[in-house]
């Protein structure tokens, strides 16, 4: 009677803790460590109550108690509702991964056990999570230890902020929002039998189970016996996976999709861990660490090369529970090799590692408590200015210990941080002026890397692809059907002859490749080439059938005027930028005037075809055709400038 009655006021005691701390704005209690896989809340106090001697008044009066009060928690009801306590899959298995960590595992072991069900409206069976195991070497548990360890509040370190710890809100909270139920194995020796207890969601329901189990002998289940070494560790099981299959909001839990946001939550999670030593399997295979900075080793990548470390700084903040001390911040900032980052958006497409690199997904900053992760994301006006694409290429990490949680307002369930007004203000100053060099430094190779791209392979580059990929779709054309390919070959060799003259009489023009020249216009249906004539023509158009070439005229006022400023403020006109000289630089006054120019010059560009239209006596059945036709294809390739014009 009196065990029962103990056990209920501990775990009403227990629930009511844990119901007071859900806010997200407020650190919580301390996560389990090293002999505490599941830790929770504080154990039993002593009676607080008039001291009675007597053992039979005793007993009476604490019955009398009993019977005249209503218990301030529905236990069974309590824990349901504790389901939804923010855990995530990835940061609910993390709990089970920090207390091994604590126990001082060197291997981690995960399972899932799958299974197959028919799930909402899908015909088909979906592969789901039936069972997840996480198997330890660490220190495991005595008696005593595992007998409260799935007690909601039980902590072996309640409070402790000396490791990852404190926030033991955890394992059996992130259990239990995952699964029904949860067992434990453990030994704390060598050899000898394991030790077992458990918690199921569904027994407490039915009053089946109204306190924990005294821990048995039982041996490990043999689908998860191979997990185990020959010394201490321990066995955690989640079964009944319920909100592994299908989430609150409908969302279906497809296995390979737990699967691979597992491998690449823990990669970044415990990339400290990981890179010291640590060794984590799920499946059966070992997780490799990913490292937002691009700094450490990883096997499959050792020969690549290492990002620049722009800062790697610390400063003191006060610690809010004893203002008379302070704790260490540290900030750190790297750029991502040149290399990796040549053209705008994706990168080096030649690079086939880029993408398992996880490169594209490196648009964050990572904040870290204790060296494990709790936060890795975009802090709202945290940046200098918006956060763009750009910001893939540079890495930023700020480390701190759990003495400052509250200064990065942690919350309950180790998954978001932010920093405290005063505190952002000071990363920031950090920060900021890095930030916006590190995107020009970007910028600046995007342009030096486009500029060589231009000089190889001609300054029309962007509008002969955008042309091309029209052509695929577009009506062929049907001039110069009848050229043979002798004419054709005669006509390029004169046209690439014409533009390698132009260029040699143009010191700021780039020196071109005839073989080049001549390669582009034999393999594009349509390309554009810089030449020059005496006549007062813009443009001369060779169609060849198959190729059709257009010819330029940089003699031309159109061109000297206004496509050649143009090319300037571009950095296009710089002389052999593949041999390392820089492009002429023009002023922000400059670039509005070129600006003002060109919008002119493409209104008479306009005007003047308008003109030389109303010299036909009939110009609507001349040229209404032509003019749809030239709209209809100027609307198409307008469409694609955006992927294409770097």
């Amino acid at each position: 009677m009196k065990q029962a009655e103990q056990s209920i006021a501990n775990t009403q005691s227990a629930v009511i803790s844990i119901l007071s701390c859900q806010s997200d704005d407020t650190a919580l209690v301390e996560a389990p460590t090293q002999s505490d896989h599941t830790a929770l809340v504080e154990e039993p106090t002593e009676f607080d109550g008039p001291q009675i001697t007597d053992a039979t008044s005793k007993e009476t009066t604490m019955a009398k108690a009993s019977a005249e009060q209503v218990p301030l928690i529905k236990v069974d009801t309590a824990l349901l509702s504790l389901r939804a306590s923010n855990f995530d899959t990835p940061a609910a298995v993390g709990e089970p991964i920090d207390n091994s960590i604590q126990a001082n595992a060197h291997n981690i072991r995960i399972r899932l056990l799958e299974g197959e069900r028919r799930v909402g409206k899908r015909q088909k069976s979906t592969p789901i999570v039936n069972q997840i195991a996480f198997a330890d070497d660490g220190d495991g548990m005595d008696e005593k230890t595992l007998q409260n360890a799935l007690v909601l509040g039980y902590s072996t370190r309640y409070n402790n902020r000396s490791g990852m710890g404190r926030f033991g809100v955890g394992a059996t909270l992130a259990g239990i929002s995952q699964a029904q139920h949860l067992g434990i194995y453990t030994r704390a020796t060598n050899q000898g039998s394991y030790l077992y207890t458990y918690i199921d969601l569904e027994d407490i329901a039915t009053g089946k189970q109204t306190a924990m189990p005294k821990p048995e002998a039982r041996d490990i289940p043999k689908e998860f016996s191979d997990l185990m070494s020959n010394g201490s560790g321990t066995l955690v099981v989640w079964s009944k996976c319920d909100r592994l299959v299908q989430g609150d909001d409908g969302t279906v839990h497809d296995l390979n999709e737990v699967r691979s946001d597992l491998v690449e939550w823990i990669a970044r999670t415990y990339r400290y861990f990981l890179d010291g030593g640590l060794r984590i399997e799920l499946d059966g295979k070992p997780v490799e660490p990913h490292d937002p900075l691009y700094l450490m080793t990883i096997p499959r990548f050792q020969d690549d090369p290492k990002a620049e470390i722009l800062i790697d700084d610390k400063f003191e903040w006060t610690i809010p529970s004893d203002p008379s001390r302070t704790s260490i911040v540290r900030v750190r900032m790297t750029l991502l090799p040149k290399e990796w980052r040549l053209l705008r958006g994706w990168g080096n497409p030649t690079n086939s590692q880029t993408r398992e690199r996880k490169i594209h997904k490196n648009e964050g900053i990572s904040i870290l408590r204790a060296k494990r992760e709790i936060f890795y994301g975009i802090l709202p006006k945290f940046y200098p200015s918006a956060v763009q694409d750009i910001d893939r290429w540079h890495g930023i990490e700020i480390m701190f210990e759990p003495e400052l949680d509250e200064c990065f307002r942690v919350r309950n369930v180790k998954k978001g941080a932010e920093p405290v007004e005063g505190l952002r203000a000071r990363l920031k100053e950090f920060l900021d002026a890095t930030v916006n060099n590190a995107r020009k430094r970007i910028k600046n190779t995007y342009t030096e890397e486009e500029n060589k791209r231009h000089t190889q392979q001609g300054i029309h580059d962007s509008a002969e692809k955008i042309t091309t990929e029209v052509e695929e779709v577009s009506p062929k054309a049907r001039s110069g059907q009848a050229t043979t390919p002798e004419q054709r070959e005669s006509v390029i060799d004169e046209v690439v002859a014409a533009a390698v003259k132009a260029a040699a009489a143009d010191e700021n023009a780039p020196t071109p490749s005839a073989v080049a020249i001549k390669e582009r216009i034999r393999t594009l249906p349509f390309s554009i080439v810089d030449t020059q004539w005496p006549g007062k023509e813009f443009i001369e158009i060779e169609h060849l059938g198959q190729n059709t070439i257009v010819k330029l005229n940089k003699r031309h006022p159109f061109f000297t005027r206004i496509y050649a400023p143009v090319l300037k403020a571009a950095g296009m006109q710089s002389h052999n930028i593949e041999n390392g000289s820089k492009a002429t630089k023009v002023t922000e006054e400059e670039l509005t005037a070129i600006a003002r120019t060109v919008q002119v010059g493409l209104d008479l560009l306009i005007m003047a075809y308008a003109k030389a239209e109303s010299m036909h006596p009939d110009p609507d059945s001349q040229y209404g055709d032509l003019r749809t036709q030239w709209g209809l294809f100027l609307y198409n390739m307008i469409q694609r400038i955006d992927g294409n014009a770097a």
